[in-house]
Formats: structure tokens, sequence, C-alpha cells
């Protein structure tokens, strides 16, 4: 659970960085990305793509490992007492 709430909270710290054409980059690789001399900025702007991919990831599968162990407690019912 906390994995979930520190990926969500590190992509929205990355998110707020850029204007709104990150999210269009997110997922197509960048033709800047693919360029062997690139300039520092540049190179920012990549490894922040590819952490928010990965960010992305880790949130998915954290929030399903979540929801698989806390499943169970979803399940029991509640004993009446008479």
């Amino acid at each position: 659970m906390s994995l979930t709430i520190w990926s969500s909270y590190s992509f929205f710290k990355i998110y707020n960085k850029y204007n709104s054409d990150f999210l269009n980059n997110i997922f197509i690789s960048s033709d800047k990305c693919l360029k062997t001399n690139v300039d520092q900025k540049i190179n920012t702007f990549c490894l922040d793509i590819n952490t928010a991919n990965w960010l992305i990831m880790i949130f998915i599968v954290s929030s399903i490992f979540s929801f698989l162990t806390l499943f169970p407690f979803f399940l029991i019912k509640k004993k009446k007492y008479e």
C-alpha cells in the first residue's frame, strides 16, 4: 500500500515539473531521447519519462498485491451473537 502511495506521489511530482506535453511523451519513445548526442536538459527529460514509466508499473503491481493481500478481509463475515 505504501508503494502505491509513494509511486503516485513521485509520478505527480515529476508530472508537475513539465507542461501538459509530458503525458503525451510517456508511452511514445521520443526522437529526442534516441539521439546519441543529447544535452543535459533533454537527458533529464528522457530520464523523467523512463522514471514515470517505472512508477506506473510499480503503482499497478503494488495495487494488485495490495488487493490480493486485503481480499480475504472482505470475505470475512461478521458473526451474529444472539
